[in-house]
């Protein structure tokens, strides 16, 4: 189950700022082009 230090939520918090961070870096960097080939894949 994991560390008793380590709670899941906050884990799962960090994880979900970290795919928006991507996804917004992604787009950023790609433009409408990037997402278009995200989403194909």
């Amino acid at each position: 189950m994991g560390p008793v230090w380590y709670p899941p939520h906050n884990y799962l918090l960090f994880f979900g700022a970290y795919l928006l961070a991507g996804t917004g870096y992604q787009f950023f960097v790609h433009g409408v082009h990037g997402i278009d080939t995200m989403n194909a894949g």
